[in-house]
């Protein structure tokens, strides 16, 4: 049962439109000043303590919200920017950090609920924490997959009309792996081609009209990481790892903020399923997926 002071809430979910640009047509002039109304929101971002989710955090924070919740499994780092937030904006907005990890379903699962009863709604779920190891293999893969989707069933069973609440948003952070796969990261690429399947089905119309959930994803190009390339490359002995780092290193990468503006765009425009590029500076939705209809068959005889 929701809390007495929840009762009476018929908040909407973030607006949806359909006028949508194409990749080559946005150019992502607009400041975050010019992004959508946040005010009063109750906000989820996971891996949000550095990095791309660290870019969404600092994007939201100037729309007011009611509360941000930062997940993350660095510690240090996590309490050090809920320290740095709590202190430049006071009392008007809630900054939790919680240090978790969202492969652990338990963990996660009190996260919802302690934000849930608290502030008797969520309206945004921003699904960011990633792994890039090809090294750690086993951490990447369930971080990716398994982490992501743990988040996402956690969010439409917090967040969810079916369990009389509003509704939401929920944002799965990807890579542009998912459809330019690199075969230097084979294992990444391959829990970003699951992730971008798993976010245009559980976004599907179906599920949308029982939740009021949009479900989206958001697929990066090569964006500047503070993490050495090196360490997270693996020859499987096959070759010097220094061979792989240079056939990795072709494009200028962008910068995280400029994903945060697609994502902020996101969350004013897109529609459930939708799935969004931002490669160098440029975000745009993508529109046509190929499908078993236009592939090419093979015959034997």
């Amino acid at each position: 049962m929701l809390h007495q002071n929840c009762m009476k809430i018929t908040r909407s979910i973030l607006p949806l439109h359909r006028n949508v640009r194409t990749l080559e047509e946005s150019k992502l002039k607009r400041s975050y000043s010019d992004a959508p109304a946040f005010k009063g929101r109750v906000g989820i971002i996971t891996g949000g303590a550095s990095g791309v989710g660290l870019s969404i955090v600092k994007a939201l924070v100037p729309h007011e919200p009611k509360a941000l919740i930062i997940v993350d499994n660095d510690k240090a780092m996590g309490e050090e920017l809920a320290g740095a937030l709590k202190k430049q904006l006071g009392p008007c907005c809630d900054i939790d950090f919680e240090h978790v990890d969202v492969v652990k379903k338990d963990q996660m699962q009190k996260v919802f609920e302690c934000a849930k009863k608290k502030y008797c709604y969520i309206d945004l779920v921003v699904n960011n924490a990633n792994m890039k190891s090809e090294s750690e293999w086993e951490r990447t893969l369930c971080t990716n997959t398994f982490g992501m989707v743990n988040v996402t069933h956690l969010a439409f069973e917090y967040m969810g009309k079916h369990k009389c609440l509003p509704g939401g948003t929920v944002i799965n952070v990807l890579g542009v792996s998912a459809v330019d796969p690199d075969f230097v990261l084979p294992v990444t690429s391959g829990t970003k081609h699951f992730g971008l399947t798993f976010t245009r089905l559980i976004g599907h119309e179906w599920f949308f009209s029982r939740t009021g959930i949009r479900v989206m994803g958001v697929l990066p190009g090569p964006t500047e990481t503070k993490k050495n390339l090196k360490n997270l490359l693996d020859t499987r002995g096959l070759g010097d790892v220094n061979e792989l780092v240079k056939a990795a290193s072709q494009s200028k990468p962008q910068k995280p903020d400029e994903v945060a503006m697609c994502v902020m765009k996101m969350i004013d425009i897109a529609e459930s399923s939708d799935i969004y590029v931002v490669d160098g500076g440029k975000c745009g939705k993508i529109y046509d997926f190929p499908d078993r209809r236009g592939f090419k068959r093979c015959t034997f005889e």
